[in-house]
């Protein structure tokens, strides 16, 4: 068996996850199932100098076919600037041995997309409680909490 591959699969519009296949069933070096300490992040390109992108996955999901959905924070950087379009996400093993198949080969080459989404500022009018609650849920993923 040869070593497992993998490509980006899927970028969010709100650059916030993407999804990665491999081409064949993978666990960590200790067999278990991967977790976001498995993946390395990193941001090259476009507006990366200002941006900031934490190189620990925020979290990663297994939607089976041997495809894993990695969510990613963006931590600091410059608030003036974002994502212009042209940034490429490379996603890497932590170490040369964190990602396997059963056959004890490692993935060791890294994975990148062809580029971020655009993501120019965003003009939203909000006329009431219930629209704000609606438009946090669609543009995060998570209900709001009430203070």
């Amino acid at each position: 068996m040869a070593a497992p591959t993998a490509t980006i699969t899927f970028v969010s519009s709100t650059n916030s996850f993407i999804y990665v296949a491999f081409d064949q069933a993978v666990t960590n070096n200790a067999g278990n199932a991967l977790s976001r300490y498995d993946f390395a992040l990193s941001i090259s390109g476009g507006n990366s100098s200002y941006l900031s992108l934490a190189s620990d996955p925020a979290a990663i999901y297994d939607l089976g076919s041997n495809t894993y959905k990695i969510e990613f924070d963006w931590t600091g950087g410059d608030p003036e600037f974002h994502p212009n379009g042209s940034e490429t996400i490379t996603v890497a093993p932590a170490t040369a041995t964190s990602i396997k198949n059963s056959s004890n080969e490692y993935w060791t080459a890294s994975v990148s997309n062809d580029a971020l989404n655009a993501r120019d500022d965003i003009k939203i009018i909000i006329t009431n409680e219930e629209d704000i609650d609606l438009w946090f849920y669609l543009y995060t993923g998570f209900q709001s909490v009430a203070a």
